[in-house]
């Protein structure tokens, strides 16, 4: 089963690239809160050597998209200087797509194996995710109680309203109404 991470908000997709990432490369990536984060979204650093990750959420996007904002990316990953660059995406890539981007981000890449596609990011979530045989065990497991609980349960009846309910609804007025709220209303003066 391959995710396509479109159900993902931009910071759980950064979330999630960090802690592949991380286990993958047996670090753990500083996370930052939400706002400007200066082309940083993970942060390994051991003395001057920092490693930095940036996760870009373009599924769904054009390649385009992605490679323009990367071309403006370019000066903050030279001022950042980091001894590795790292580029998770939810944009499906290409061969030729990760030669692109490797030009766009420059040096601070070591090899374009530091993209990371949705492929990339499924492989990495089959490696140190739920195997789809439990989950779809789990799943069943789930249902099957669910199916349980049903069967056991007796369903409550619809409610109704009575005749004197529905006249009483039919003589509800403005007066009725400013009653019903006069107490809020004189309470916040």
């Amino acid at each position: 089963m391959a995710y396509t991470f479109e159900n993902l908000s931009f910071a759980d997709f950064e979330d999630l690239a960090r802690d592949l990432l991380g286990q993958e490369l047996g670090v753990r990536f500083e996370g930052f809160g939400a706002g400007p984060d200066g082309g940083i979204d993970g942060r390994h650093a051991v003395a001057e050597k920092t490693m930095v990750l940036q996760a870009k959420h373009y599924a769904g996007s054009p390649f385009a998209a992605l490679k323009s904002v990367m071309a403006k990316s370019r000066s903050t990953i030279d001022a950042l200087k980091p001894a590795r660059y790292l580029l998770a995406t939810s944009r499906s890539l290409t061969p030729g797509n990760k030669v692109t981007l490797a030009r766009e981000i420059g040096p601070a890449l070591l090899t374009q194996s530091d993209i990371f596609g949705p492929t990339d990011l499924n492989g990495l979530l089959r490696k140190f995710g739920v195997p789809t045989d439990v989950l779809e065990r789990t799943v069943a497991k789930i249902e099957e109680r669910i199916s349980e609980i049903s069967e056991a349960t007796d369903p409550a009846s619809s409610p109704s309203l009575s005749a004197d309910a529905i006249k009483e609804v039919e003589n509800f007025d403005d007066n009725a109404l400013r009653n019903l709220f006069a107490p809020l209303i004189n309470g916040m003066r």
